[in-house]
């Protein structure tokens, strides 16, 4: 357990959500693995359980755009992937709850894939969860920017300069998926605040006009009795024998 003064821990246990998502990513592993019987994933069966590919937006295989996601070519690239997935989903996950995380979690993997799929001009074949999961880092940069993380500017600093590091010195690692998926956390993170505290605002401006209407018919004064039309007083009402009309003030507060 790692601490930064008094800021949060560095490590948060992970939730039921993350639990979940390492397990599916383990066994479609296993799966591949038991097919190849190699360590390393071979392409042709990456490609055949769903390999991100040049064509799959062109011949309208969007499961690619999912199915990537679940799909890691080697031990030490599903291990990376899981590390940081239960490091920085705990933290997301406590912070926005399951369904949140889930919806950050799978934006940012079909945005990961579009990006690296515009990006790339020649042949290419993606697979790992990196995309998604550095939307997770993204929507925990963008929460700790507008002030509702309590995760310290180390955190960020450690982890964003890791995947930057790792991204321009190690081969084949599609730095254009990881930079996809972090603006699409940070974004959807950005709009869903903005959207909150608009239908806030919405909410207050419809509710201080709906009580100025209803204290001006609460008012005595604000509409004439039913017995003449020009009254206000309520005196007239006996004068003219109407025993059984009230104002309509008073009828609304009955």
């Amino acid at each position: 357990m790692i601490f930064f003064g008094n800021r949060w821990r560095f490590f948060a246990a992970p939730r039921g959500t993350v639990y979940l998502l390492s397990a599916a990513i383990i066994v479609t592993f296993a799966w591949c693995l038991d097919s190849s019987n190699t360590a390393v994933i071979p392409p042709d069966i990456l490609f055949r359980n769903g390999a991100l590919v040049p064509a799959a937006i062109a011949q309208h295989e969007y499961w690619r755009l999912v199915a990537y996601g679940f799909l890691h070519s080697n031990p030490l690239h599903l291990l990376s992937n899981l590390v940081c997935l239960v490091l920085w989903g705990g933290h997301l996950e406590k912070r926005v709850g399951s369904f949140y995380f889930i919806v950050i979690y799978a934006s940012a993997l079909v945005g990961a894939a579009i990006v690296s799929s515009l990006a790339h001009s020649g042949p290419f074949l993606v697979v790992g969860a990196s995309g998604a999961i550095s939307g997770v880092l993204g929507a925990l940069a963008a929460l700790w920017i507008l002030g509702k993380s309590s995760l310290s500017a180390e955190f960020f600093g450690v982890n964003i300069g890791l995947n930057i590091a790792l991204a321009f010195t190690t081969p084949n690692i599609d730095w254009r998926a990881h930079l996809g998926g972090f603006i699409v956390g940070m974004m959807h993170v950005a709009c869903s605040t903005v959207s909150r505290k608009s239908s806030r605002l919405c909410f207050v401006a419809s509710f201080r006009n709906s009580s100025r209407s209803m204290a001006w018919l609460r008012s005595p004064r604000s509409l004439p009795c039913f017995c003449q039309p020009a009254c206000s007083n309520r005196a007239c009402i006996l004068r003219n024998g109407c025993h059984g009309l009230r104002t309509a003030s008073e009828f609304l507060r009955s």
